[in-house]
């Protein structure tokens, strides 16, 4: 157990597509506590602006993304991946100019080319910053988030982001479970059957989970979409004010917008102010004035209502994920104790009202206690139990993957010979979908051909809704219809009629995948932590 003044503090980070904020448990003290900067503010924008003289981090850059647009990196979380699983709408809307370099995406930010990995760490330096003011002791350990729709590529790339920066990351944490582990710990839900919907800047996530009453969460089954949040709305907002505005303006307002890009940004800065507005109104004015650049004022109205029909398509998948997550948790909405609200675009009525319908609750009903600042809670009192704070001992988190990993491999169809066609390749499911963290799994597979001394794995990740098998045709689920995690060759195989080898995944608690193949009989082994492609 850690007593004494000197004790470093607990401290956990979340970062999102929109803001960024960091809570802390220091020594003595049984709760957490967002942590605000000097002016009061806990939530920091996830900006990051690269000058001539170097770059400046959180609310100060945010006020001049207008203008300062194409050196001044937002949204960062959506562009860490690989390029290719990138959706072009993703790489087109950003503001600045992104590019491929390596297989991942890369910023033009004027004075500066920078990764999103690297602007991730800028804002997490600058949220350790602030806690390092506030409690006056220096900060080397950290919990933190992801979303629960993170892949393994994510997970590994934050990380490796922070601790390049000097940071030692304890511990990374899915949103939704963090959040869950924050309410439990404050004692704002009872022990049973919970689904937090994390409804954030730029994914949502749904988890079902167990809380006991000791305060451990065992999480029953994930489902998200890394791209669908509150970016995503404003987006929809803004292209319908758009519309109205063809229909309404004269004089090049077309012709305006579709060749200035500030232009757009303060089209979509205006939207992202009205659907605030419409969070707590019916109707809302909208005003472009003579400065942002259309030569003219522009002024129209917004009702609530012709904003939640932008967001249809939207609010139908948001229902669908808490669908599918209370069908793989194996619960009826009966069974649920109670359903609980995060990230700050679950405060959007229609958001609100479609939960609501989909766990048969009333709007009123859902649990929203600091929905924008659980997460961070969360993962502070997850670095305070790591770290023996007293008080913290007791809590214990399982989490999930939400989705099935395996490798590519051959099936026998009964067709013909398998040098011929009798073969069909589908994903051979390793780990199965909602598999409790930490996992390991194995599976024996054989060599297709008499004396070969190779072996390719293809590693895959499918995030499709079947459950696959290789008998069903219903079910089965072909490598082209997944995300390759990674391919890497077993070599130096023994000549014989049919070889075997044993694949071994493992998943940690951190949710990062590692790899082993080994050819039975013989010390030849191939060991990976899959890391990219």
């Amino acid at each position: 157990m850690i007593t004494g003044k000197q004790t470093p503090p607990a401290v956990g980070i979340d970062i999102g597509t929109s803001f960024g904020r960091v809570a802390l448990v220091q020594a003595g003290e049984t709760n957490p506590k967002l942590v605000a900067d000097g002016y009061g503010r806990v939530h920091q924008p996830a900006v990051v602006r690269y000058t001539l003289g170097g770059s400046e981090v959180g609310y100060y850059p945010s006020r001049f993304l207008v203008t300062n647009w194409e050196n001044s990196a937002t949204g960062v979380t959506r562009f860490i991946g690989r390029w290719r699983d990138l959706p072009r709408e993703v790489v087109d809307n950003a503001p600045f100019v992104v590019f491929e370099r390596e297989g991942r995406a890369c910023f033009n930010l004027l004075y500066n080319l920078a990764t999103p990995e690297e602007v991730f760490a800028k804002i997490a330096l600058h949220l350790i910053g602030e806690a390092e003011r506030v409690s006056g002791q220096s900060v080397y350990e950290v919990v933190l988030t992801v979303p629960a729709s993170a892949e393994d590529f994510y997970r590994v790339r934050v990380q490796e982001a922070l601790e390049i920066a000097g940071l030692h990351v304890l511990k990374i944490i899915n949103q939704p479970t963090a959040a869950l582990l924050a309410l439990r710990h404050l004692e704002r839900v009872q022990a049973g059957n919970v689904v937090v919907v994390d409804v954030g800047g730029g994914t949502t996530d749904v988890s079902v989970a167990q809380l006991s009453q000791n305060g451990s969460v065992t999480v029953l089954a994930t489902a998200g979409d890394p791209y669908l949040g509150g970016h995503d709305f404003e987006q929809r907002l803004a292209e319908k004010l758009a519309r109205r505005f063809y229909e309404t303006e004269t004089g090049g307002f077309a012709e305006a917008l579709a060749s200035s890009r500030s232009l757009n940004l303060g089209l979509l800065h205006t939207a992202a102010e009205a659907m605030q507005d419409l969070s707590v109104a019916t109707t809302t004015e909208v005003a472009l004035d003579h400065g942002a650049g259309f030569g003219r004022d522009l002024y129209t109205r917004m009702a609530r209502s012709e904003f939640e029909t932008t967001l249809e398509a939207d609010l139908l998948r948001i229902g669908e994920l808490c669908h599918r997550a209370m069908s793989e948790a194996h619960l009826q909405p009966h069974e649920i104790d109670a359903v609980v609200l995060a990230g700050g675009a679950s405060q959007i009525p229609a958001v609100r009202r479609v939960i609501a319908m989909a766990l048969a609750r009333q709007p009123e009903e859902l649990i929203c206690y600091e929905p924008q600042g659980l997460a961070a809670l969360g993962a502070a009192v997850q670095a305070a139990a790591l770290t023996g704070h007293s008080g913290f001992e007791h809590l214990c988190v399982r989490d999930v993957t939400p989705y099935p990993l395996g490798i590519a491999a051959y099936f026998a169809t009964g067709a013909g010979p398998a040098e011929e066609n009798g073969d069909e390749e589908l994903l051979s499911v390793i780990i199965e979908r909602q598999a409790s963290l930490p996992v390991r799994r194995q599976e024996t597979y054989y060599t297709r051909r008499p004396n070969q001394t190779q072996m390719e794995l293809h590693l895959l990740q499918y995030r499709g809704t079947r459950q696959p098998t290789s008998h069903d045709y219903l079910t089965k689920v072909y490598p082209n219809e997944c995300e390759t995690l990674g391919k890497w060759m077993l070599n130096d195989i023994r000549p014989r009629s049919r070889s075997e080898v044993l694949v071994t995944f493992e998943i940690d608690e951190n949710g990062i995948l590692h790899l082993t193949a080994e050819e039975k009989g013989t010390h030849n082994r191939l060991s990976q932590q899959i890391t990219r492609w």
